[in-house]
């Protein structure tokens, strides 16, 4: 006869599972995780001491687990994810060689505007035009037509200041008269510029040669003359703006598209003429307007006819050494260039 079964449920033994859940640092969690019910019969007994057993050897190892420390994805040592100890003295940042040069100039304004108009192909943002505090009217004419020009596209003002700033790009107008030190950084550009005649065949280039270049964050327009570094600012316009003037008359002459911004694309190179002399011949009686020869040079001419003489061009770039008469020089001129051979039947 088989014994009644008890219907009363079972005393319960809850055991405790020590688990190392999310440690950081050395803190630990208990969670209860599972509930024994007690069995009945002759092996209660040894069931009861292999639980308590059980339950003292995880609460063993839980307990070296917690006083071993942070787990080993966490650094060893506290050190190595310290940042290394500072001296104290603020950290100062090396002047690029090409801010150098206006070590010794005077400080920008307080307040100026830099707009975000002209941007290089890096990102780099040419936010003012510098003019070196020793330029003459020519370069001074030359700052100011790379300014107007700018505006008339992009519809923002570069600011014309001596020197750089920080942390954004400038165009530089300048010659070695003007800006000394430009002679070590740009020495082969200035070398070349210099050479006007080939020795073997007595031809000569012209004198008012240019050469564009990025450095750094900077753009330089120079020439050996003032005169070549106006060429180097109406060239680099023509180049990555797009103008043309094709007429005095800037209402039907000056062709442009306007535009918020403009990327520069071509700022690396230098082009010297192969003739001294460049432009028309006006007759002294035609007695044409200033605006006929701003007209001439900033398509880089600079042949000046004696007409000029009822006015002050040096306010457009134009020196008094360019003018020449009427009488003949430009047979000898023509034939003094580089590129003038005298076997082609074309000449």
């Amino acid at each position: 006869m088989t014994a009644p079964v008890n219907p009363s449920p079972s005393p319960s033994l809850f055991v405790a599972d020590w688990t190392v859940s999310g440690i950081t640092g050395k803190e630990c969690r208990l969670d209860p995780v599972r509930q024994i019910r007690k069995p009945s019969g002759k092996t209660t007994k040894m069931k009861r001491f292999s639980a308590l057993l059980l339950a003292v050897f995880l609460l063993l190892g839980t307990m070296v687990s917690c006083a071993s420390g942070p787990s080993s994805s966490e650094p060893v040592s506290g050190d190595a994810s310290e940042p290394p100890e500072s001296s104290g003295e603020p950290v100062t940042e090396e002047p690029a060689p090409e801010d150098l040069l206006f070590a010794g100039a005077d400080p920008l304004p307080d307040e100026l505007v830099l707009p975000e108009s002209v941007f290089g192909e890096d990102g780099t943002v040419f936010r003012s035009i510098v003019l070196p505090a020793e330029a003459d009217t020519i370069l001074s004419v030359a700052a100011e037509e790379l300014q107007y020009h700018i505006q008339k596209i992009t519809d923002t003002v570069l600011p014309i200041v001596g020197r750089t700033g920080s942390g954004y790009g400038s165009l530089i107008v300048a010659t070695p008269e003007s800006l000394s030190g430009m002679r070590d950084l740009f020495a082969d550009d200035l070398e070349w510029l210099a050479e006007l005649e080939e020795p073997e065949t007595g031809k000569r280039w012209g004198s008012d040669g240019f050469a564009v270049r990025r450095s750094g964050n900077h753009i330089f327009l120079i020439g050996n003359t003032s005169r070549g570094a106006l060429n180097a600012v109406y060239d680099f316009l023509e180049e990555n703006f797009g103008i043309l003037w094709i007429r005095s008359s800037e209402d039907i002459g000056l062709i442009l598209e306007q535009s918020p911004t403009v990327t520069v694309t071509k700022a690396d190179y230098r082009e010297k003429s192969p003739f001294e002399l460049r432009g028309w011949h006006m007759l002294d009686y035609l007695n044409n307007s200033p605006e006929t020869y701003r007209y001439l040079v900033r398509n880089k001419l600079n042949l000046i006819s004696p007409a000029s003489k009822y006015y002050s061009l040096e306010s457009i770039g134009v020196e008094n050494s360019t003018r020449i008469g009427i009488n003949g020089i430009l047979k000898s001129t023509m034939m003094e260039s580089p590129i003038y051979d005298p076997d082609d039947p074309s000449l």
